[in-house]
């Protein structure tokens, strides 16, 4: 009887102590993630206006759903700016994934330089961002702007300001920033695999560029597969980096992104007469880009999952 009343004890010792440790994590979880999602829904459906200084809500249904389907009828900058979303999307999954594969693969084989390419990649994930917005500016207005005008007698003033040019200067940005983020979780991707196969590959007379479609791509398929979800997924918030290049609604319509634009409507948000807030037209939105990217994201991630290549 003793023995059992101490193991009861011990095992209402262990639950008090386990509700203890989590209960503070569900409450902000509760409050933080639940209560502050399922406010933002009910925001699509509401409006706030500015009256004599008193801020009024009302329910307004469907309107905000209204005034999103007339902006996309009529706003050039909307649709500039889902186009340039899918620009950077393509940039995504054509060339930053497939290079940083490539490079993962180079660095894990200490191939030469690969310890100069891990410097050089890892780089951007350690400095501050504004510290290389800063760098690349004036690198990309100073000295190629020079390069460009001594090699063609165009000098290009202020090249992130101008329609013609400053897509190029933004997408090689981007680019390069992108390396640093996905090229890490390629690499511990790639060391996982066993090393047994890849040696006995090689023996067998398999050229690195076999090894690489044969063996290491089908290994590190679901890790593929996770970073292009997350790259659809991410269509409605992927800012580009734009605000660190121009701030706060100073970016070009024609180089604004769908993140960019759901970021300005919120910024430049005020609570004055004559600029009723944007918070429920921002919330719209993100449920309108909800409904579209959840079932084509679940819908590739289970195609892939379905029809891509097995580590057998």
């Amino acid at each position: 009887m003793a023995s059992g009343k101490s193991m009861s004890k011990n095992k209402r010792s262990g639950q008090i102590f386990f509700w203890t440790m989590v209960i503070l994590p569900l409450v902000q979880f509760c409050i933080f993630y639940v209560g502050v999602n399922f406010n933002s829904i009910i925001l699509a459906f509401k409006s706030y206006e500015n009256h004599t200084g008193v801020i009024v809500q009302d329910w307004v249904g469907f309107e905000n759903f209204q005034t999103i389907l007339h902006d996309w009828n009529t706003s050039l900058l909307l649709k500039t700016a889902v186009k340039n979303t899918f620009k950077y999307l393509a940039i995504d999954i054509l060339i930053i994934m497939p290079a940083t594969m490539l490079f993962a693969y180079y660095i894990y084989k200490n191939f030469a330089l690969s310890n100069l390419f891990k410097v050089l990649i890892f780089a951007p994930s350690i400095i501050c961002i504004m510290v290389l917005v800063i760098f690349f500016k004036g690198f990309m207005e100073d000295a190629v702007s020079q390069v460009i005008y001594k090699t063609t007698g165009t000098y290009i003033e202020s090249m992130f300001l101008k329609r013609k040019y400053a897509f190029y200067p933004l997408t090689i940005f981007y680019i390069m920033f992108g390396f640093s983020g996905n090229i890490l979780i390629y690499l511990n991707a790639i060391s996982n695999i066993s090393t047994s196969m890849l040696e006995a590959a090689t023996i067998d007379g398999a050229s690195e560029f076999k090894i690489f479609i044969q063996i290491v791509l089908p290994s590190i398929y679901k890790t593929c597969v996770s970073l292009l979800v997350i790259s659809v997924s991410a269509i409605g918030s992927n800012q580009a980096y734009l605000h660190s290049f121009y701030g706060s609604s100073n970016a070009p319509e024609y180089a604004r992104t769908l993140g960019y634009h759901l970021f300005d409507l919120v910024a430049t948000s005020g609570v004055d007469g004559d600029n009723p807030t944007q918070y429920p037209i921002a919330s719209a939105y993100g449920l309108v880009i909800t409904f579209i990217v959840a079932p084509v994201t679940l819908t590739m991630r289970w195609l892939l999952n379905k029809y891509g290549p097995s580590e057998d």
